[in-house]
């Protein structure tokens, strides 16, 4: 299964997340780089061992790719459901080891500030109580000044962000900080509440 696709504009390159362990015979656990022609880049390495489980969001640029989902290591390196890796599949160290949560992480992306924002099915990210949605530093570290209040009542499926940093967030989730709001919610960019 491939739960998401993100295309790197720079090279036509293609990233792959999902539940899978080959591409076209080359092993390839989790998470995959396909040329621009689609055949599976060798040069790519989670042939060291890739995610222990499933991927569900995939943010890539030239030289480094964020994938978040249902994993608790790459390869032979413990890392909780979120890490980034360089070009060639290995690890970047300098994203936080510790960044993690307690569930499963449903969608990421990056802000125009280069933050990382990520949702999902968690209660708690790198130790910080956040309910369904959380901001953090782009090495990875938690970014307290977007903070949510009680967060979602639910599960958070999918997020955009706007050029200003504020951030659309949908699922299924009947209330955000207390607030009835019915599957789909705009938060602030600073400190996170709903507008």
């Amino acid at each position: 299964l491939v739960y998401v696709l993100e295309v790197v504009e720079a090279t036509g390159d293609v990233y792959l997340g999902g539940l899978f362990n080959s591409i076209n015979g080359l092993a390839q656990a989790r998470v995959a780089r396909l040329n621009s022609s689609g055949v599976p880049n060798g040069a790519f390495g989670p042939v060291l061992g890739g995610a222990s489980r499933e991927i569900r969001g995939i943010v890539a640029n030239t030289n480094t790719v964020l994938i978040a989902g249902a994993f608790n290591g790459i390869g032979a390196q413990s890392r909780a459901n979120i890490a980034r890796l360089f070009a060639n599949g290995t690890p970047d160290p300098s994203f936080a080891s510790g960044a993690s949560t307690d569930s499963t992480i449903k969608s990421i992306t990056v802000d125009p500030f280069n933050r990382v924002i990520i949702a999902g099915a968690f209660d708690f990210v790198n130790g910080f109580a956040r309910s369904g949605i959380a901001r953090l530093t782009a090495t990875g570290g938690m970014d307290s000044q977007f903070d949510p209040g009680l967060g979602f009542d639910g599960e958070v499926r999918s997020i955009a962000v706007t050029l200003s940093g504020r951030v659309l967030a949908g699922g299924v989730f009947t209330s955000v900080n207390g607030i009835d709001l019915q599957r789909i919610a705009q938060l602030n960019g600073d400190p996170g509440l709903v507008e």
